[in-house]
Formats: C-alpha cells, structure tokens, sequence
C-alpha cells in the first residue's frame, strides 16, 4: 500500500479512481521508497561480502575486507552455518521489491550469485572434486605453503649480471693506464 493510499484511507475520503489507476499509481514508486530500497540493498551486498569474507581468506585477501577464517572451512558444519546465512540473506534481498535501475540489477544479481551458491553448497559441490586447481583441497593446500625465505628484490638479478659483464670485460682488456 502506498502513502498516497494510506492517506486516502485515513481521511474517509472515497477513492476517485479506478483499479486500472489504482494500478499505475501502486507501481509508481517515490523517491524516498527507491532510495530507501538503495540503501537496504546496498547494505545487503555488503552483508554478502563480509559473509564471503568470513568464509574464505583468499576473498578477504582480494578485496581488503577484514576476514576471520585462517583457512577456508569446508566442514560440514562450516558449509550448514554459510549455507543458512545465504538463505537467510537470500530471503531479505527478495523482499526489497521498490528497486528501480541500476539498484535492481544489483539485486538481480545478488539473488542470482546466492542462489547459485546455495545450490552449489546444497548439492554437496562445495567439498567435491578435491583433484581440480580451484577446488577447495588445492585452495587450502595454497594457504599452506610458506612464502619464500627472503623476499625478492626487483631488480638485483640485472644488477647483478651488469656488474659481473662489467668485470669480465674489464679482465679480458686488463687495466687501462
């Protein structure tokens, strides 16, 4: 119901148009409803996000959003707990129904990826195929590998080659008087 509709109501007043009006002016949508709708949908992306994040370090790492997971958690129980949040999640951007824009391409596109996900952990595909690059048993294995004794200098190698060529040519001619 509309503020327009609610006002109508409260003042005794008759409605002095038809459902075909009623119709067109239920589907017109005020600007504070669109940007109330802008926002929930805004904070409900995000709420995705972080929901990603708390699930897989490699997101976290990628989108420089604060993640609690050492290691992404395929347990059971783990999959049970992310598989409710994304339903729960799910079901709050279904309900925003006052979207216009850009704002319901990006509830479109939220319900499509939790959907996606929801069926793809329901199915039991989250915790499959362990032998694949991107499955989840290599993604941990990549976790698990310790990063390089010294960190790489950019750079040193061409340094290091020229002043060795440098040497080298520099014996071969013997020292310039």
């Amino acid at each position: 119901m509309s503020v327009r509709e609610v006002e109508a109501a409260a003042s005794g007043a008759p409605a002095a148009h038809t459902s075909a009006q009623a119709a067109t002016r239920s589907s017109v949508r005020s600007p504070s409803e669109t940007a109330a709708a802008s926002v929930v949908l805004r904070d409900l992306a995000d709420e995705y996000a972080q929901l990603l994040c708390a699930h897989d370090p490699e997101a976290a790492a990628r989108t420089g959003l604060p993640g609690g997971a050492i290691l992404p958690d395929y347990s059971p129980a783990g999959l049970s707990e992310r598989l409710s949040a994304e339903r729960s999640l799910r079901h709050r951007v279904a309900a925003v129904d006052r979207s216009t824009g850009s704002d319901e391409l990006l509830r479109r596109h939220l319900l499509e990826r939790l959907e996606t996900s929801i069926q793809f952990i329901s199915a039991g595909e989250e915790g499959g195929n362990l032998g694949f690059l991107s499955s989840p048993f290599q993604q941990i294995a990549r976790q698990l590998r310790r990063p390089p004794e010294t960190p790489d200098r950019a750079g040193s190698d061409e340094a290091d080659l020229a002043e060795a060529e440098a040497k080298r040519v520099s014996g071969w001619w013997g020292p310039r008087m």
